[in-house]
């Protein structure tokens, strides 16, 4: 799901943006280059984290952080976007579930290296 939102962001085109709610305009309009690595990070963290843990392997570990990092600095970055706005609760709200779901991530990945689960 993050990686087909991740693509669809990258692809969008101006008249994409134009037909969406003007509330979420501002978000695709003032999306940095680097609030876009910030977003990658978060996304392709998790999901090589993922991919990493299933085959059990240690860099599952690093690859959460890196997700982590990603998320806390696109977090930062829409929560500034929305400057109080209706959409502020709404950011604020996903971005905390995926960081709980991060460091639930991570607190796993670390019992299970614990456990000598993982190579």
């Amino acid at each position: 799901m993050g990686v087909l939102n991740f693509v669809m962001q990258w692809t969008m085109t101006e008249a994409d943006i134009l037909a969406l709610p003007e509330n979420q305009q501002i978000f695709y309009i003032e999306f940095t280059f680097l609030s876009k690595i910030a977003f990658g990070m978060g996304v392709f963290g998790g999901l090589l984290g993922c991919v990493a843990l299933l085959a059990k392997k240690r860099i599952a570990m690093k690859l959460f952080w890196i997700s982590f990092i990603g998320i806390v600095l696109q977090m930062n970055h829409n929560l500034g976007l929305a400057n109080g706005g209706e959409m502020q609760s709404t950011i604020f709200g996903m971005s905390s579930l995926l960081i709980a779901l991060t460091l639930l991530s991570i607190y796993l990945t670390k019992k299970a290296i614990s456990k000598s689960w993982i190579e």
